[in-house]
């Protein structure tokens, strides 16, 4: 009896380290951890100091990720937007809380699409920086600087 109970509590063992490695093999497997990358950040000069806009896109060379969050330095609020069509022509805005960034995708905050709203970044002007820091699920948080301009460049991201 003693030799039948060292026997089940080997067995136990064995299955535990079993499924402990079965684990980490598919975790390894499962996928490549993310390389995200974030080019061509501009704020457009606002028309009103209240609230400015900032376009950028995020570049993901690796496994996916989610973006958690946004906070810009010297500012009161920053936020994830998403800006939309209705099928009857009439548009709006809504507050995001993540934004998935697919495994080797890209994700371009631009005008009527995703982007950042500061709220009271004060009185910017061309010339100026705004640094806004974007924080991830996986990934450690990217710190951008963004260029204020006179207006959107065509196409700032080289794509």
């Amino acid at each position: 009896m003693g030799l039948r109970l060292i026997s089940r509590a080997r067995s136990r063992h064995l299955g535990v380290a079993a499924a402990i490695m079965s684990t980490a093999l598919l975790a390894a497997c499962g996928g490549s951890s993310p390389d995200i990358s974030v080019t061509g950040a501009q704020v457009p000069v606002p028309p009103n100091p209240d609230v400015a806009a900032m376009y950028f896109v995020i570049d993901n060379d690796g496994g996916a990720d989610v973006l958690t969050g946004v906070e810009a330095d010297g500012t009161g609020v920053a936020s994830m937007h998403r800006s939309f069509v209705n099928g009857d022509g009439s548009g709006g805005m809504e507050a995001v809380e993540e934004i998935e960034i697919g495994e080797k995708s890209s994700v371009e905050f631009r005008s009527g699409g995703y982007h950042v709203m500061i709220d009271d970044p004060g009185e910017l002007v061309a010339g100026d920086t705004v640094t806004v820091t974007l924080s991830f699920q996986q990934s450690e948080p990217i710190t951008v600087e963004a260029d204020v301009v006179e207006s959107l460049e065509e196409d700032p991201h080289g794509h």
